[in-house]
């Protein structure tokens, strides 16, 4: 599994403040069509538009491929706390982002983590992360 690890892990708890902001932190910077995923997990998605709709992943991935809408990145654990936020991880294992759509996901959450730095582990209440 490839997992894209952040510079500093998070509190679970405050994975739709830093979804919602990096969201709005790259549609700032970017045309990328980013937007929070729904799943227990959450992350990230992008559109699953023709350009990847052109590649060949093998007919085991294309069968799972065909069902998907979007290119999804999920909030990834330790594995022992499950509290504790530590990067993400492709859904179903398929790396079908671009180095471009990576770097730009990663860098924005890592600036926004090195920002509010007291949240790393020992999470403050919700007014300080009022930015």
């Amino acid at each position: 599994m490839s997992i894209l690890y952040f510079s500093k892990p998070f509190n679970s708890k405050y994975k739709a403040i830093i979804t919602n902001t990096v969201i709005q932190e790259i549609n700032k910077i970017s045309n990328l069509e980013i937007r929070s995923d729904p799943s227990y997990e959450g992350g990230f998605n992008l559109p699953f538009n023709s350009k990847w709709r052109s590649f060949d992943f093998g007919s085991y991935l294309n069968d799972i491929i065909k069902y998907h809408d979007s290119r999804q990145l999920r909030y990834y654990t330790n594995g022992i706390d499950h509290d504790t936020i530590i990067g993400l991880r492709f859904k179903d294992g398929i790396n079908y982002w671009d180095q471009y759509e990576i770097d730009i996901l990663l860098k924005t959450v890592n600036n926004l983590l090195n920002k509010i730095e007291s949240i790393a582990i020992n999470p403050p209440s919700p007014q300080c992360l009022l930015l």
